[in-house]
């Protein structure tokens, strides 16, 4: 569907009116410089997908208020999976008199788009909270494989936690960090849990990940026990939402452990000298995310200060 830069501009200018009255933006509770920082930067990320590439949308103004569905088609998931792969990761909803029919219209639009592309699998990522949304996307045939939590935590304040046996990812130890990567997931992640997906080709996801970090040059932190090395940890500073917030952010991505090495505190260890790397590097706030039902991956979050600030569930449709 192709949009012209004038219904674009009138869709921007839609949401920004909204915007004091939104409540389902990822953002809207992490800490920032002032209460406004999220909505400038729910408009720039908009702006910025509409640049996009791989992404298309559907959207109306309908009584001055925008209903807005984005896609994106990630080239990097179809080269892995081997078949067409789209995300729904942008979803506008206002609560008013017609928003079943618009949106209801929106989202076949877009599944109708998607399958001329080619697309097998569809997953949509929306605020737990706007249960309008869902219910729609449930009506339409999508089914539940995830609740994922946003939780954020201070670092500055954090004593130093560094760890002799914590150090930077060598590329002598990427077969160690690889092998762990693809034989030590949390196996109960929406991938695993629906039977369409190879498990073989979903752990070999996390060795391309670990490839990808490795070749942007991205920080992974690893812990070794007996010099071997038992555990990584990828992050980024993440400077987008840095720059949004007016405030240095780190963001945890990928944490695994050796299962030879648990229950020694190795991965309670890693977790802390993360955090004390992140602070390190200027970060004054780490965000984060894991799976509601990945309950060691909340006690850890839980025990180093971590507070929820958003929650997110994650649809699965296949065409």
């Amino acid at each position: 569907m192709i949009y012209s830069e004038q219904s674009r501009s009138e869709i921007l200018g839609a949401v920004e009116k909204m915007l004091p009255s939104y409540c389902f933006d990822q953002y809207m509770f992490y800490p920032a410089a002032d209460k406004t920082c999220w909505q400038k930067y729910l408009l720039k990320r908009l702006a910025d997908s509409f640049q996009d590439k791989e992404s298309s949308f559907f959207f109306e103004v309908v009584e001055g208020f925008p209903f807005l569905l984005g896609c994106k088609i990630p080239r990097w998931d179809e080269e892995h999976f081997g078949f067409g792969m789209a995300t729904i990761n942008r979803v506008v909803c206002p609560d008013i008199r017609m928003s079943d029919t618009v949106m209801e219209r929106l989202l076949e639009d877009c599944i109708s788009f998607l399958r001329n592309k080619e697309v097998k699998f569809i997953s949509a990522h929306i605020s737990s909270d706007d249960l309008l949304a869902l219910h729609l996307f449930e009506d339409k045939g999508f089914r539940y494989y995830q609740t994922t939590v946003y939780p954020v935590a201070q670092c500055t304040d954090l004593p130093d936690r560094t760890d002799s046996d914590v150090r930077f990812l060598q590329e002598s130890d990427l077969p160690a960090v690889i092998r762990i990567a693809k034989q030590q997931q949390f196996n109960r992640g929406h991938f695993y849990c629906d039977g369409r997906f190879d498990k073989k080709t979903v752990d070999s996801m996390y060795e391309k990940w670990i490839r990808t970090s490795w070749k942007n040059k991205e920080p992974v932190a690893v812990i070794e026990n007996g010099g071997k090395v038992v555990g990584y940890f990828a992050f980024v500073m993440d400077e987008p939402l840095s720059q949004a917030m007016k405030c240095k952010y780190g963001r945890m991505t990928s944490l695994a452990m050796d299962s030879s090495a648990r229950g020694k505190g190795l991965g309670s260890n890693l977790f802390r000298a993360v955090m004390s790397l992140i602070a390190g590097m200027g970060g004054q706030y780490v965000a984060s995310e894991y799976p509601l039902k990945n309950f060691v991956s909340a006690r850890l979050h839980t025990k180093n200060l971590f507070y929820p600030v958003h929650e997110k569930v994650l649809l699965h449709f296949w065409l």
